[in-house]
């Protein structure tokens, strides 16, 4: 069984959208080597544990940043799409039970990496899956 960062991942290279796209630039932390783009960064925000009455309920709910960066504003856009399609659905992936992603905002944040502007979406989103 994956962890989930090697669950996420891995679900973002196995979509034929995202891959089409980004190929295998798809990174937790890191920005594309050597500025190679679209790309995609992943980043961990929180992950808080479920709670109820007598402790814990097995479910995690991290909130990832997925950053959705490319060469130009439609290639952008393409690449955005395709990660919601593929981090959305609910289901067991690689081994991770995930829940149907929730909380979905997404807002634009260009930047310059380097010596190159790159177009950038970040998609925030609640991840949830199941502790086993």
């Amino acid at each position: 069984m994956a962890d989930f960062e090697t669950a996420v991942r891995a679900r973002l290279l196995a979509d034929a959208g995202v891959q089409a796209l980004a190929g295998t630039r798809v990174d937790w932390g890191e920005n594309a080597p050597g500025g190679a783009y679209p790309a995609v960064r992943l980043t961990l925000s929180s992950s808080p544990l479920g709670r109820h009455m007598t402790g814990f309920d097995g479910w995690r709910r991290p909130r990832i940043q997925a950053d959705a960066m490319a060469p130009d504003g439609p290639a952008k856009v393409r690449l955005r799409e395709a990660i919601v399609a593929a981090l959305a659905p609910s289901g067991t992936f690689f081994g991770v039970c995930f829940g149907r992603a929730q909380d979905v905002v997404v807002s634009g944040a260009n930047e310059q990496v380097e010596q190159t502007f790159v177009h950038r979406d970040v998609i925030l989103l609640t991840l949830p899956y199941l502790e086993t």
